[in-house]
């Protein structure tokens, strides 16, 4: 069983989506200390079904999404990803703004992680992950 992370931030800014590609007013160190907030007691929504995915059927593997971090103070989820990475232009997505439609979350879910901004906002996850890994090695 995995135990997931619960930070309760001090401040809102870690759920604001800044001006600039990366948020400004807190490092990229600090965001990512409090992003994924996912608790699994007080929210109103199945955390199995909001955190995880159906991995590859049949094999009963479920797979972490990383992204997918609640915000305590507005009730939402929001992709963290996104409000890291994602450009100025998509400020008014969904999950950066904060999703709260309980009732079909699961959807909006997928339909985000298809979202073109989203698959680009992981992919600078990525590149920043894989960076700091090399500077850590020099």
């Amino acid at each position: 069983m995995t135990t997931r992370t619960q930070i309760t931030p001090t401040k809102n800014a870690y759920f604001l989506k800044t001006d600039t590609s990366y948020h400004a007013s807190i490092s990229k160190e600090i965001f990512w200390k409090s992003h994924p907030n996912q608790p699994v007691s007080k929210i109103p929504f199945n955390s199995a079904v909001v955190y995880d995915r159906q991995g590859i059927q049949g094999e009963g593997v479920n797979i972490n999404r990383k992204w997918v971090t609640y915000n305590k103070e507005s009730n939402t989820l929001q992709c963290s990803f996104c409000l890291m990475y994602a450009p100025k232009k998509s400020r008014s997505m969904q999950m950066i703004q904060g999703c709260s439609d309980w009732k079909h979350i699961t959807t909006r879910l997928f339909q985000h992680e298809k979202s073109h901004c989203h698959k680009h906002s992981t992919d600078a996850y990525f590149v920043n992950v894989c960076e700091r890994c090399i500077k850590h090695i020099l």
